[in-house]
């Protein structure tokens, strides 16, 4: 076992749920392990316990992950991994973009001499895909369609033997175990590090959007980006709703997709132990666009506008919601 830990990804498994629950517990040891949550910064710099937990206070999104870019100078990253070693603990790092074929932590630990266990969680393209679309890609001026994005992409996106090879040839790597999605994330990473599963159940972020927030997001071009995801959790308590995403995936596309996919999910067998591997293979949504097809029926017809019904249920939710903003404010005063 190593004394650093990475949690790389990817997108849409629960990274930023995981992210939470480490955000809010990093004041101590998390789940009775002797692991310590840490995020690297883009000045090289490290940010760890009741600081890392104020950070997450004021982050409109709630939590605190690492660096996408490779900070200057890693120095900091070195003292912090031997002064917490020194003191019998270990460190773990988050950041899904850390799961991209071209990442460049790989390349830095090994010039660093540090070996890591390396935690990486993936789903089913088709969801993924889909998901993906409403997280990052439908606010993107680039690309129309969802299949214009995958076709943009090369037909790869998704393929995750592929995007995490970083990871699986690096001699920076100790152990690096590849998890399936599941419906709770948060306590498969705890018991991935050895902890008690007594994690709560409120650390859901960046969960399928409402319909009636992408409407109000496709009224309003430029409101949202590819980039400002953290928009979406300030609106979610204020507008409520409980309705998934839009269907974006037909049977033909989806045929594509898992066309594309499938000689690297035979090859992502490979890397999954036993009862990883046994729940892959059992599972349609890998192999066959037929595990969709109470999905196909439920195919988007495109029309993201709010009506009027909608745009004034927007406002007197808004409205509502600075109303109640002012009385706590006043109250508290």
């Amino acid at each position: 076992m190593a004394d650093v830990l990475l949690h790389v990804g990817v997108g849409k498994t629960g990274s930023s749920a995981i992210q939470h629950y480490l955000s809010w517990n990093a004041e101590g040891p998390v789940a009775g392990t002797n692991y310590v949550y840490a995020a690297l910064m883009s000045d090289g710099s490290i940010v760890t316990g009741s600081a890392l937990r104020q950070r997450a206070a004021r982050s409109m999104n709630g939590y605190v992950s690492s660096t996408m870019t490779q900070p200057y100078d890693l120095a900091g990253l070195s003292r912090a991994i031997e002064m917490h070693r020194a003191a019998g603990q270990r460190l773990i790092f988050s950041q899904e973009d850390w799961g991209r074929k071209n990442s460049w932590v790989p390349d830095a630990l090994v010039r660093l001499g540090e070996k890591v266990d390396v935690v990486a969680y993936i789903r089913p393209q088709i969801d993924y895909l889909n998901a993906g679309w409403w997280q990052w890609w439908a606010w993107d001026d680039r690309f129309a369609t969802l299949q214009q994005f995958y076709d943009w992409f090369d037909r790869s996106a998704g393929n995750w033997c592929r995007h995490l090879s970083a990871w699986t040839g690096s001699a920076a790597v100790n152990e690096f175990r590849i998890r399936l999605h599941s419906s709770d994330v948060v306590q498969d990473f705890i018991a991935q590090i050895g902890g008690s599963p007594d994690a709560p159940a409120d650390h859901q972020k960046n969960t399928s959007l409402d319909p009636l927030i992408i409407k109000l997001y496709t009224s309003l071009p430029g409101i949202r980006t590819p980039r400002n995801s953290a928009l979406d959790d300030v609106l979610r308590p204020l507008l409520g709703g409980t309705g998934r995403a839009p269907w974006v995936i037909d049977r033909n596309f989806a045929d594509l997709i898992i066309a594309s996919a499938r000689d690297d999910n035979r090859l992502m067998l490979g890397l999954l132990d036993d009862e990883q591997r046994s729940r892959m293979e059992d599972d349609p949504r890998w192999w066959t666009s037929d595990a969709y097809t109470a999905r196909f029926e439920q195919l988007s017809t495109g029309q993201y506008q709010l009506s009027r019904e909608e745009a004034l249920q927007v406002i007197e939710k808004l409205v509502a919601a600075a109303h109640r903003a002012g009385m706590e404010k006043a109250a508290g005063n």
